[in-house]
């Protein structure tokens, strides 16, 4: 299982730096969790998740809309903001951006994800002895 982090900070964001410059690395047939770390203890008004500008899945602070296409395939973690994405489909590769309110202006944060075959993510992590 792949976990891919996503740091949403309140506040200024000048100063933010994206702690994973790498994108993450998923195989078919697993899963993968966008983990999101906040201080936010008083709910959410709104959640939203994309993938490549479409929607997986929005939270208005009282429903949850799932995108059809993602129906079985998705945990959601109302109280983070997290998702967990299983059986990953070499099309789920792409950029997933999270937007979330909790109180004031919105927050977005982006991370990119690259499902390989399982056949590649072996060929990915061969080491080579000298």
């Amino acid at each position: 299982q792949t976990i891919a982090h996503l740091w949403v900070i309140w506040g200024d964001l000048s100063t933010w730096r994206k702690p994973y410059d790498d994108p993450d690395v998923g195989t078919v047939g697993d899963s993968v969790q966008f983990l999101v770390s906040t201080d936010s203890h008083n709910g959410f008004l709104f959640i939203s998740w994309t993938v490549n500008g479409s929607t997986i899945l929005t939270f208005d602070g009282t429903n949850i809309i799932t995108a059809p296409v993602y129906n079985e395939r998705i945990n959601f973690d109302i109280t983070t903001g997290s998702l967990e994405l299983k059986n990953l489909t070499l099309h789920d590769s792409g950029t997933y951006q999270l937007q979330i309110v909790a109180a004031g202006e919105p927050q977005v944060q982006e991370v990119i994800l690259n499902v390989l075959g399982e056949l590649q993510h072996k060929l990915n992590n061969i080491k080579f002895l000298k």
